[in-house]
Formats: structure tokens, C-alpha cells, sequence
């Protein structure tokens, strides 16, 4: 279905910062409710049709579907829906020139949507903005030129699950330093706990982009979905619904540890639990996210920005030579503190023989744990940016993006 301009005829596209549907040709603007009507619709005939999903046999008779052009990357197998008649020859995944037309397909509809918020210069200039309060990013990096952006639906459901426990748990008293063994007890309703139903991007992608406003949820339109692109859900359902059962087993564990601690002590240990739940209701809807590609050093990085919140995903090289003087820094001022210690304390204090060793035994040991916490807490930083950095690499990352993103 295209939308076009009673005006001029042109494609009209959705403007997340008007919340109307634009005329690129003659700048006219349309609110969804003028769109809806018949004389703006357009149905596009397409002859060539390899494939047709049979709508009612996977997802049920009473399923509302809608037709899509689906578009796939000859070289990572990814697979876009695409609403109207503007179609990027670059993929979104994997950067890659191989777009192609495959087919017109019978698609589940979304329940609902989070339209856009904000424009393509707004989310560039949010990842600008992000950058620049990086003391080891490079400047390079700083003043990046844009390769490729796009704003892409990412597929979720959302899922109403009643969730019961009974857990036997050991916790230590804090006064007494006694374990004990605590019987445990709750039930929960949790609501709309979200999950990506895309098997082509990152799932630990796709939670860092995290938190929407899902109070913010819009009945589907078709008409938001104009000038971008859309993942298919292709997650499989069973192995959905063991992850999120997963969640919220998690969600429940944390409580659960949480009362506990409050009025016995530290939980050290879990000794039993059965839960047993019920998925009451799930939901499909999409949630906006812009996709930017950049290039340093001839190697390509993918920031993601939360469509609607605004939140910036995403890891970049750090300046090495910035590392090292801040290195050297922190050594000189180790030093400086050491030899202060040593003159002023020791000297100005007489501090010898027995005494003057019990003080610096203390004085060494606090600076000994000292050092070993900075370098402890340096290490797990460096671990856990090596693993982000190899999610904005990620050629997963890259060919999820690759199809829907246009040259800047």
C-alpha cells in the first residue's frame, strides 16, 4: 500500500517531528487521519511473486495481516518488509549493495506501534553529542562522517504472564552469623515484558536499547510505517516463550532474593524452587530505533538510538596514546601521594622501630588493596568493553541495518 499526495501525486513519508505524513515533492502535510481516507490510498500491482505465506495456517484464521513487498540481501539472507515504494539498494545488516525484490507477502499485522520521535539529524546529532563527552574517544571518531543511516521497526512481543514460586532459600543472619533455611512464597502478574522477535539482530543489542515507554503505544497504522523499514518476526514461537518465561523467572528470582535479604540476611543459596506459570496474552508491536554506520580505519561501527527515549547504543575505539599518558598520570600521582605519606607522616611523626612498622604495614596494605581494586575494576571494564566493541562490529549488527539504511 503507498500513500500518495492528492496534490502532486508524490509518496508521502511519516515526519516524526510533526507526527504528519510529508510530501518530499511539493511539502505538503497530511495528518494520519486525512491519510486513512480512500483518496490518499494507492494499491501497487507487482507481477512478480515467488513465495506466499499462508497467513492462516501459521498465525490463525482471525490473524489481521497486511501486504508487504518483501525485499532480500543476496549476500546475508536477511529479509525486509517494506510498506511503500522507496527501497534502499544497500542492506541494513551487513552493508552490502544486494538488495533485491523477492516477493509480495501476506504479513502477521502489529497490535501496535511507537512511532518515531525524533528525525535522522536529530539522532546523528544525539550520537554527536554522546561522542563528545568521551575523554579516550578519538577525535576522528568525534567528528565521524555519516555512511549510511536508517530508522528501522524492530519487531517485539510483549507478553501478560502469571508467574508463581515456592523457594527454599539459605540466608545468613547478619547479627548472629547463623544460616538458616527460608521458605519462600509469591505469585506476580507481570505485563508487557518485551522481547525482540528478530533472529536477525543481537539480542543483548536489542536490550541495551532499552527501556521504551510502553505507556506511549499506538494502535497500528500502516501510515507510520511510510519512509521506513520493518524486521520480520521471525523468531520461533516456542523458543520465544522459553526465553521470556526465562525473564521473568529472573525478575522473580531478584524479588524473591530481595525480600529475603530484608528481614533474614544475605541469601547465600537457592535449595529448591517449582514455578509454574501461565502465558495469558501476547502482543506484536513495533519499536523504533535509528541505525547509523560509520567507518574508522577502513573498519565499519553501527550506533543504535532508541527511536523514541533517544538513548544511544553502541561502542567505539578508544585513543590508546590517551590511555598510556593517563597511565603515566595516575603513576606520578601514586607517587607523589607515597612520598608524601613517607616525608610528612614518618618524618614529622618519629615514627620508629615497633610502631613505625605497624604504621606502615597499615599504610602499605590500604595502598596494596588499592591498587588491586583499580586494576580489578579496569579489567572488568576492559572485558566488558571489548565485548560491546564486538557488538558495534558485529557483522550480524551490520547486515541487520544494511537493507533498510540509504547513503546520508
Amino acid at each position: 500500500m503507498i500513500y500518495k499526495c492528492p496534490n502532486c501525486n508524490g509518496a508521502l513519508e511519516y515526519d516524526p517531528v510533526t507526527d504528519k505524513l510529508l510530501c518530499s515533492f511539493c511539502g505538503n502535510g497530511y495528518s494520519i487521519q486525512e491519510v486513512e481516507g480512500q483518496t490518499f490510498r494507492a494499491q501497487e500491482s507487482i507481477s512478480e511473486i515467488k513465495e506466499e505465506i499462508n497467513i492462516e495456517e501459521e498465525y490463525g484464521a482471525e490473524s489481521e495481516t497486511m501486504e508487504c513487498q518483501i525485499y532480500t540481501c543476496t549476500s546475508c539472507g536477511a529479509q525486509l518488509m517494506v510498506k511503500d515504494a522507496e527501497v534502499s539498494t544497500f542492506c541494513a545488516y551487513c552493508g552490502q549493495p544486494t538488495i533485491v525484490f523477492s516477493r509480495v507477502s501476506k504479513e502477521l499485522q502489529p497490535d501496535y506501534i511507537i512511532p518515531f520521535k525524533f528525525g535522522k539529524e536529530q539522532a546523528i546529532a544525539g550520537i554527536r553529542q554522546h561522542l563528545k563527552k568521551g575523554f579516550l574517544v578519538p577525535k576522528a571518531i568525534k567528528n565521524f562522517e555519516v555512511e549510511k543511516v536508517r530508522g528501522i521497526y524492530v519487531p517485539y512481543k510483549l507478553y501478560d504472564i502469571y508467574y508463581h514460586d515456592r523457594q527454599i532459600m539459605m540466608a545468613t543472619h547478619r547479627e548472629k552469623n547463623i544460616s538458616k533455611n527460608y521458605v519462600y512464597e509469591a505469585e506476580g502478574e507481570y505485563e508487557n515484558v518485551m522481547l525482540d522477535a528478530s533472529d536477525t539482530l543481537d539480542d543483548e543489542t536489542t536490550k541495551r536499547l532499552e527501556p521504551y515507554d510502553l505507556r506511549l503505544l499506538r494502535d497500528f497504522e500502516p501510515t507510520y510505517m511510510s519512509g521506513f523499514y520493518a524486521d520480520r518476526a521471525d523468531t520461533a514461537s516456542d523458543a520465544h516463550k522459553s526465553r521470556v518465561v526465562k525473564r521473568v523467572g529472573k525478575m522473580f528470582d531478584s524479588e524473591a532474593k530481595e525480600d529475603v535479604s530484608f528481614f533474614a540476611g544475605p541469601v547465600t543459596k537457592v535449595l529448591e524452587s517449582n514455578p509454574n506459570y501461565e502465558i495469558k496474552k501476547d502482543k506484536y508491536a513495533l519499536l523504533p530505533a535509528w541505525f547509523l554506520t560509520f567507518r574508522y580505519q577502513n573498519e565499519p561501527y553501527t550506533i543504535l538510538v532508541n527511536g523514541q527515549t533517544g538513548k544511544v547504543v553502541g561502542t567505539v575505539p578508544i585513543d590508546k596514546k590517551k590511555i598510556i599518558t593517563l597511565a603515566i598520570l595516575i603513576a606520578l600521582l601514586s607517587s607523589v601521594a607515597f612520598y608524601f605519606i613517607w616525608y610528612f607522616v614518618f618524618n614529622a611523626m618519629r615514627l620508629d622501630g615497633a610502631d613505625g612498622m605497624v604504621v606502615w604495614g597499615i599504610v602499605f596494605g590500604v595502598m596494596a588493596a588499592a591498587v588491586t581494586a583499580f586494576y580489578w575494576v579496569g579489567i572488568r571494564k576492559i572485558k566488558a568493553y571489548k565485548k560491546s566493541m564486538m557488538r558495534t562490529k558485529s557483522q550480524k549488527t551490520v547486515s541487520y541495518v544494511k537493507d533498510r539504511q540509504d547513503e546520508n
